[in-house]
């Protein structure tokens, strides 16, 4: 089997991690041969010489550039794929003519969010519609975001993110990292997301001024950076401001993670998290919103809650009942990481994604 993979970046993302993640495993398959096109130089994870010497990368001009087309018809000739497996928008817009004229299977893998709201009249948008109508199939991370973007059903696919377990195995011992970010306070509640409006801060600050009201003995830590930070920062009364703690971008993220009571994610719109894994996997409670993929991964009442979103009176509600019930703050969070474990490995990931490629290859079983 052929595969010829296309992806917009290699950035810091769970996207981009899991591809990387998912190579490394089939390319020690005698049976696979692959091939991925990034078309960005711009490259933040590590990987191992059996992904780089068949890695192909394609730097744009500009974000729609034409010239691109020709490329990858180019490359897609040459190594003559079985498949081609597209994992963003933009992916899809250059890949779906090329998989078209080869008349090879295409694999749309580009819903990854799951928004309430989409605009679909600019010809971007009917381009990407009409890559989902023509992929022979259709592989979104919730059953939500398949929804949202009115996939075909009848050639959709849900595949939930895989969560490597191995990442959490030697965390920085929690009084280091409490030392190294200054957080002496008795409780911390956490949330990790990149600073966007769809992220939801402003009702993580609202919840932090509930609780504060309740108990002055909680540190409120935000990882991420991005666009909206600045005004997050304004919006915090002087007097409570000691109790916040931006720490920016971390490459470490599992262990400042570790430091959590209670995990906290208030999108507006979201996918499958990743963030919540990380929660999950360090046996945190949870306090989300009911958006997206949420409710696919949080039990809301036994691994964690699920309020409403922009709602932040409920969730500080949730957050100063499992602050206050230590007991049930531990059962939730060994339930979260059982069902993480469960549910949410990386290799049950794996193994659903070559069964999905192995199903569109004629005469051939499919692999267990």
């Amino acid at each position: 089997m052929r595969l010829l993979l296309i992806i917009i970046n290699l950035q810091c993302g769970g996207r981009e991690r899991q591809v990387l993640q998912l190579l490394e495993a089939i390319a020690r398959d005698p049976t696979i041969d692959f091939r991925l096109i990034v078309l960005s130089a711009d490259i933040y994870y590590r990987y191992g010489a059996e992904i780089g010497s068949r890695m192909i990368i394609i730097e744009r001009r500009f974000k729609k550039d034409p010239l691109v087309f020709g490329t990858i018809l180019k490359i897609a000739r040459r190594f003559n794929p079985d498949i081609i497996h597209v994992w963003d928008a933009m992916s899809a817009f250059y890949a779906l003519p090329v998989a078209k004229l080869l008349r090879c299977k295409y694999v749309d893998g580009q819903i990854r969010c799951a928004p309430t709201e989409r605009d679909g009249f600019t010809p971007f948008q009917l381009i990407i519609r009409a890559s989902l109508l023509l992929a022979d199939k259709v592989v979104g991370n919730s059953v939500a975001g398949l929804r949202a973007f009115r996939a075909p059903m009848g050639k959709s696919r849900c595949i939930h993110n895989g969560y490597e377990a191995e990442r959490n195995r030697l965390p920085r011992p929690a009084a280091d990292t409490r030392a190294l970010f200054g957080v002496p306070a008795a409780k911390v509640v956490g949330m990790v997301a990149r600073f966007v409006p769809l992220k939801g801060h402003d009702t993580f600050i609202e919840a932090a001024k509930q609780v504060l009201k309740q108990r002055s003995d909680v540190a409120f830590v935000m990882v991420g950076d991005g666009p909206t930070m600045p005004s997050c920062r304004q919006v915090i009364p002087e007097e409570i401001r000691r109790n916040f703690h931006f720490l920016g971008w971390q490459t470490d993220v599992e262990s400042i993670v570790n430091i959590f009571d209670v995990g906290v994610l208030c999108s507006r719109e979201e996918g499958m998290s990743n963030a919540i894994m990380e929660y999950m996997a360090l046996g945190k409670p949870v306090v989300a919103t009911n958006v997206g993929g949420m409710a696919e991964i949080v039990v809301d009442g036994s691994t964690g809650f699920l309020v409403q979103p922009s709602q932040g009176v409920q969730m500080a509600d949730k957050i100063l009942l499992l602050l206050e019930d230590v007991d049930l703050a531990r059962r939730m969070g060994q339930a979260g990481k059982k069902r993480l474990e469960e549910d949410f490995g990386l290799g049950k990931m794996i193994t659903q994604y070559i069964a999905l490629w192995q199903g569109l290859m004629p005469g051939q079983p499919l692999r267990r």
